[in-house]
């Protein structure tokens, strides 16, 4: 499988943002901005705090968004803890 330059990407995520609904869209719009420089700049990862309050959408939804979105990112992400209405993970580039 032919890998993807990071504009190409980027590309593909707009677009495909146009087919979520307005939740996940504004969801995702957020976790771009908070991993921008993971995704294009010079930081190996982000330590991300999601919170259930944050967004209509459960914490599960928000672990699975983010899931989806590293994949199309190619960067990864692992869960440090979840616990009441928060989850704590970090998202890293796989290079």
């Amino acid at each position: 499988m032919k890998k993807l330059k990071a504009a190409d990407k980027l590309t593909t995520w707009k677009k495909r943002l146009k087919t979520t609904s307005e939740v996940q869209a504004n969801f995702e719009k957020w976790l771009f901005e908070q991993v921008s420089r993971v995704l294009f700049g010079d930081k190996s990862g982000e330590l991300l705090k999601l919170d259930k309050s944050g967004f209509d959408l459960s914490l599960v939804q928000m672990v699975d968004y983010t899931k989806a979105m590293c994949a199309i990112w190619d960067a990864d992400m692992m869960i440090l803890n979840c616990k009441g209405n928060t989850c704590k993970l970090i998202v890293y580039n796989k290079n």
